[in-house]
């Protein structure tokens, strides 16, 4: 691998982001990702797969009241920076 094209990977950002509420506590998880929310971004995908994990094990955490949040968390992806996706039509 050229440096070049190192630098350019070590500069791709991540973001953990989960689809777009209905309203009624379901999500549209067919929704174009530019219309999904970002919760957090991360350097590396590593550290934002680590923090999904952490969110997935909350929401199996049976205390959790709030079903939609519980519902939010389970559907969170991480997707590159310069994920496609991410640009729109």
């Amino acid at each position: 691998m050229r440096f070049r094209h190192a630098a350019v990977l070590a500069l791709t950002g991540w973001y953990l982001i989960s689809p777009p509420s209905f309203g009624d506590g379901t999500f549209n998880l067919d929704a174009p990702l530019p219309q999904w929310t970002v919760w957090r971004s991360f350097d590396s995908a590593g550290k934002c797969e680590h923090d999904r994990s952490v969110l997935l094990e909350a929401a199996g955490d049976a205390k959790l009241d709030d079903k939609g949040a519980k519902q939010s968390m389970l559907k969170m992806l991480c997707v590159s920076a310069d994920d496609i996706r991410l640009k729109g039509k």
